[in-house]
């Protein structure tokens, strides 16, 4: 190769080529996919919205449970059912009134898989909290709104 390439000159070539072989096909590609990762001209993360929203399940004083360890439930899985059940009901981000009966899906749900669960003695209602945060001229706020309520004592 020594003497058809001396000090790897062809070597450089070739890769140079190749490099603006790839430059060149992503030149072409990214105007056809248009604004979609990795061809977005624009950071990943360079925008967060300014609400966010979350649930969680409480007691009759709206106090906090940690249903992951006493319920098998976490967070994340009643966030995740509720907004499976939205989607599939064409519901964006909706209001106390209209994730009330999918929430009610979701609380009875819960209870019914705990049924045996000795915890479940322990509260009269157990409920899903649903707290929207809001960022409004750098002020967050934070809203807890009661989306659905269990009376466990009249049911066992």
């Amino acid at each position: 190769m020594k003497y058809i390439s001396p000090n790897g000159f062809l070597h450089k070539i070739v890769a140079a080529l190749l490099c603006f072989s790839l430059f060149a096909g992503y030149v072409i590609v990214a105007p056809i996919v248009g604004e979609e990762h990795p061809f977005s001209r624009f950071n990943m993360y360079a925008m967060f919205p300014n609400t966010a929203r979350y649930y969680y399940l409480a007691d009759e004083n709206n106090k906090p449970i940690s249903g992951a360890r006493k319920f098998r439930f976490s967070i994340n899985q009643i966030k995740d059912a509720i907004a499976a059940r939205e989607k599939r009901n064409h519901i964006i981000n909706g209001t106390v009134a209209q994730t009330k009966p999918i929430a009610d899906e979701v609380l009875a749900y819960i209870i019914n898989r705990n049924k045996d669960n000795p915890e479940l003695k322990n509260y009269r209602q157990l409920k899903i909290m649903k707290c929207n945060i809001t960022l409004n001229n750098g002020v967050v706020t934070t809203v807890d709104s009661v989306v659905s309520i269990w009376n466990l004592k009249a049911a066992y």
